[in-house]
């Protein structure tokens, strides 16, 4: 019945070993006590006075769900996937939490434009989950959603993060100074186009989208379907 009051929570993207499903308020705990030290904070979050660095990044994790979901319009919207493990293996059983993708955009029904961000555990990381994690969220922004613009960005001494987006076939698109907890920081600017992507790229990151249709009302783009009854 939730899927189908809020058809967002039935998106989900499935890899060749991970599945991405979007998240909802029961995940917030769990994912909090995951988030690693090195995750950048949305910059629009306020930070306060907790002593314990973890309560901060729980309390802003806690913040950016909330006004994702509390926010959303067809113009602007942001929507986190949490990216578990498809086969148990060194990283923990089937189900195991491995990382959060975020797409979002503004104005897209003219602009056509998403910008992605993300992180990974530190038991994933080096493996290519995080390339496999940004190309899942890309095959539904260019093939689901018909976005023909990805941008992104990270600090220029994360090179794990720069290094996943090179690979996918992402450009320089600037940079600027970054507010990273009271410290000026380089932000580099990547972007992607839709021609560079459909090229080739996307051809060795095969990724099956479920539940998309009736989710399309959400973002504009169709009715979504015959409304769900509420009889009980």
């Amino acid at each position: 019945m939730l899927d189908e009051l809020w058809p967002l929570f039935g998106l989900r993207l499935v890899t060749e070993r991970l599945e991405l499903r979007t998240m909802r308020e029961d995940d917030l705990v769990d994912v909090a006590a995951l988030v690693p030290e090195d995750a950048e904070p949305d910059p629009r979050l306020p930070r306060f006075g907790f002593a314990d660095p973890a309560v901060v990044r729980a309390a802003m994790s806690f913040q950016s769900y909330w006004s994702s979901m509390g926010d959303w319009r067809v113009e602007d919207w942001r929507v986190g996937f949490l990216a578990r493990l498809r086969v148990g293996g060194v990283l923990g059983p089937a189900g195991c939490v491995v990382g959060v993708s975020e797409l979002e955009a503004q104005g897209f029904l003219v602009r056509r434009t998403v910008h992605t961000g993300s992180w990974l555990i530190e038991a994933a990381r080096g493996q290519g989950y995080g390339k496999e994690m940004r190309a899942a969220i890309l095959t539904l922004a260019f093939g689901g959603l018909g976005a023909t613009v990805a941008e992104t960005e990270a600090l220029d001494d994360n090179h794990a993060s720069l290094g996943v987006s090179r690979a996918l076939g992402y450009e320089a698109n600037g940079e600027e100074i970054h507010d990273h907890n009271g410290t000026p920081a380089r932000m580099v600017r990547l972007r992607l186009v839709r021609e560079s992507w459909d090229a080739g790229i996307r051809a060795g990151w095969a990724t099956r989208i479920e539940g998309l249709e009736p989710a399309k009302v959400l973002f504009g783009l169709e009715s979504g379907g015959t409304a769900p009854s509420l009889e009980p």
